[in-house]
């Protein structure tokens, strides 16, 4: 019988060939959708989760609060915090500390390249299950100076050599040194917490001066990060109650009043640090939940289009149903038939949809930045069989609920049957409805980023060539001597010496780094636990970048006493301050004390998702990094070989490396960018889909109409009035949807723009314009149809009935 059923299945779907075409397509291309989504949502789920233990590790975030009860959130914590939660809290099975050394020149033989070092605690490898390729985790970090590879690290810098033993110098001010490769580890998990290539475990005297790894620190240079493994069964907030008696006990009532540890999960670090603690990090929750969101409405609009058009259709075989019973037919092998037919037909689109994904899964990846890959699974195999199974059970369960009752009698006398349109509308505007929500936002997201993108944002970021020259320099470092950023200005004035290079400026950081507030002495409020924002310049910042100064002056390289007790600040700070004459006011920051000398107009130091806060400038040469170029946009291709050739004369051993400002400040926006990428896909999609099934809906409602038609038009009636007719028949209901979707759109786009302190207004001609698309696309997509049956000549039609 079963055979029977998918014989006759595969004769009705060959017969209406466009039906058929339509309903494969439609839901094929939503089923891929939908998989796309999952693939990248499940890669992302995934990140940190594949360690064994990872539901009881934990990182330590530390909280300080400053005046106004404003908290300020921090991974970096003390190095001594490890020791004291393993030896004080029965509830603490390990703690392990990360410090990072970026910028670590590596050498093996004649190759180097600049890596990044972890100095870590031995315990890591069991704490977070490190799996060792090569080496016993027992002895492998016994000897001084051992240290512990990956995988690619081994390939890359060994290829087919065996590493272990190997000699590997790392040239760098805190971890420098040579080391000797003991072990190799599996490379770990991409986009996790946890990117460590290089592990080394022995400070030497140097590294224990310079990084605070035994160290409570009550300053702002805290760099060490700290996990804890907690006892199975044992709750965080059982440990985080005693925290405030930790602070008290090792850093006194005074930090312990300003101060708080939170633990974080390490399964929420990669989604939801931004919505914990404000970190920009890699993933970003909300963003997932959007995209779990448009991939669903794309593949809802699918399954939508295939209950439509199969209801439709089904609707047609009237006649089959009567025959069917006057042979003995039941109406259990009725239902049975139409459910395998609607069953077939999606279980056809899920083998299509498979096979799509399989092609344009390397394009999405790329397209998301993301490395993706389609795992299966018992469980995903089971999740896939029982999703096209419903959708085909849902799209059959009305025909064959419905035709299987009629009468045989009935059913052969009139050979047509009424068919009830309710769901069929219904299911239209819900489809026009999510189509038209997805272009709003699309709309909107697309006119916030133009936003971001030309607004200005206080100084000029056109063509600006920032090189981290004296970061490199000094990183490379293994002694203090003679540094670039003693000879600053004479480095500056050698890249000035080509035409095409008009300004030069050292800083510390640039606009747009997002740089920790830190703890500064204000005039008035030298008690207060006051923050800033603390921008280390030299005396050339103000006019590379175009910053204004409101009152007062910049810092100058010819005021020796510049050096050390000058600052400037914005007008945010002093508007927080309450000053009204700033200018010659006393200011410190750790152990500099001096006047402020001039006051800047605001300008956005960190990305338009945080409002201007208060920055203030100052001189801090021995801590500069990069060197800001502002260059001619002509001739371009000139300018950079020259760039190029300046840097080997102060670093011959160091590759080139540089960035436009411009790139660094949308970095903060990757996030937005690859939603409104999306987006725009999906979006498209949608509308590809609605239209593909309004098409077929449309084809078999004129065709259901055509005696309708022959007789208005031997009574009279005017191809326009005809085609009037039939269009608004479809084009009242995508009135409808536009209805919905308006009051939808404005609640999801508010809430996206939420998260930008500076934004667009959100007009109304915005929504009218997405409405107005949709009608067009509605209405080029039926007419065809309807131009076709108005058309028709009536003798051809009447001479049938």
């Amino acid at each position: 019988m079963l055979k029977n059923y998918l014989m006759v299945a595969t004769r009705n779907l060959l017969r209406h060939k466009l039906y058929s075409a339509i309903n494969l397509l439609g839901l094929a291309v939503g089923i891929a959708c939908c998989l796309l989504v999952l693939c990248f949502v499940r890669a992302e789920w995934l990140v940190d989760r594949q360690y064994p233990k990872a539901d009881r590790i934990y990182r330590v975030i530390r909280e300080t609060r400053s005046e106004g009860n404003k908290s300020y959130y921090s991974n970096r914590t003390s190095g001594a915090l490890a020791s004291a939660l393993k030896n004080d809290f029965p509830e603490v099975a390990q703690a392990v500390r990360v410090w990072r050394g970026d910028g670590v020149w590596v050498k093996v033989g004649d190759r180097v390249f600049s890596e990044e070092f972890s100095l870590v605690d031995p315990e890591i490898l069991t704490v977070f299950d490190l799996t060792m390729v090569k080496g016993d985790p027992k002895t492998v970090f016994q000897n001084p100076s051992s240290l512990i590879i990956s995988e690619s690290a081994a390939r890359k810098f060994f290829g087919r050599t065996d590493p272990i033993g190997q000699t590997v110098i790392a040239e760098h001010a805190f971890l420098g040194g040579t080391y000797t490769v003991t072990g190799i580890m599996a490379d770990l998990p991409p986009y996790g917490t946890l990117q460590m290539d290089f592990l080394t475990t022995t400070p030497t005297p140097r590294r224990w001066t310079l990084i605070p790894w035994e160290e409570w620190r009550t300053g702002e240079w805290r760099t060490v990060q700290n996990f804890v493994l907690l006892k199975e069964g044992t709750e965080p907030e059982q440990l985080a109650q005693k925290f405030p008696d930790l602070l008290a006990r090792y850093m006194g009532k005074e930090i312990r009043a300003t101060n708080d540890y939170h633990l974080q999960p390490l399964t929420r670090i990669h989604l939801y640090s931004k919505q914990d603690f404000g970190f920009l990090w890699r993933g970003d929750i909300s963003q997932l939940y959007l995209l779990l969101s448009v991939g669903g409405f794309v593949v809802l609009i699918a399954c939508f289009n295939f209950m439509n058009l199969s209801t439709a259709r089904y609707t047609g075989r009237v006649k089959e149903v009567g025959l069917r019973k006057v042979v003995g037919a039941q109406r259990w092998q009725l239902m049975h038939q139409f459910l395998s037919e609607s069953t077939l037909l999606a279980f056809l689109s899920l083998a299509i949809a498979i096979g799509c994904v399989i092609v344009v899964l390397p394009t999405f990846g790329n397209f998301m930045s993301r490395s993706l890959s389609l795992s299966w699974d018992l469980k995903t195999g089971l999740v896939l069989i029982v999703f096209t199974s419903v959708v085909g059970l849902l799209a059959g369960a009305y025909p064959a609920l419905f035709l299987s009752a009629f009468h045989p009698i009935d059913v052969l006398k009139s050979q047509r049957v009424a068919s009830k349109t309710t769901l069929r509308k219904g299911l239209v505007v819900i489809q026009f409805s999510i189509c038209t929500v997805l272009i709003v936002c699309t709309l909107f997201i697309s006119r916030q980023l133009q936003f971001v993108k030309q607004k200005d944002l206080g100084f000029d970021r056109d063509h600006i060539v920032v090189l981290p020259i004296f970061g490199v320099d000094r990183g490379s470092r293994t002694n203090a001597s003679s540094p670039l950023t003693q000879r600053y200005n004479a480095v500056k004035q050698i890249f000035l010496a080509h035409p095409n290079v008009l300004k030069a400026s050292a800083a510390n950081s640039m606009p747009g780094d997002g740089w920790s507030p830190e703890r500064v002495y204000p005039e008035g409020w030298e008690n207060e636990d006051w923050r800033i924002h603390v921008l280390p310049v030299d005396e050339d910042f103000a006019d590379t970048y175009g910053i204004e100064i409101v009152t007062g002056r910049f810092l100058s390289g010819a005021i020796e006493s510049d050096k050390l007790e000058a600052f400037v600040l914005n007008e945010s700070a002093v508007k927080e301050l309450g000053w009204s004459h700033p200018v010659g006011k006393t200011f410190g920051w750790g152990k500099r004390r001096g006047k402020v000398v001039g006051i800047v107009k605001d300008f956005h130091d960190r990305s338009l998702h945080d409002k201007v806060g208060p920055v203030v400038f100052c001189m801090w040469q021995d801590k500069w990094n990069r060197l800001s170029l502002r260059i001619r946009p002509e001739d371009i291709p000139e300018t950079l070989p020259f760039l190029e050739k300046t840097w080997k004369q102060f670093i011959p051993d160091r590759p080139f490396f540089w960035e436009m400002l411009n790139d660094r400040l949308n970095w903060h926006y990757q996030h937005d960018w690859r939603v409104w990428r999306a987006a725009n896909v999906f979006a498209g999609l949608a509308i590809f889909l609605a239209c593909l099934g309004l098409f077929g809906l449309a084809s078999f409602e004129t065709e259901q109409r055509t005696r309708e038609v022959g007789i208005r038009k031997v009574l009279g009636a005017s191809v326009a009035h005809l085609v009037q007719l039939l269009s608004w028949n479809f084009m009242k209901w995508v009135l409808l949807a536009n209805a919905i979707a308006y009051p939808v759109s404005y609640q999801l786009v508010s809430h996206w723009l939420a998260e930008f302190a500076y934004r667009i207004d959100m007009d109304i001609w915005t929504f009218f314009a997405s409405g107005a698309l949709i009608w067009a696309v509605a209405l080029g997509t039926t007419s065809y149809q309807v131009f076709k049956a108005a058309m028709t000549n009536p003798v051809e039609v009447l001479k049938r009935e």
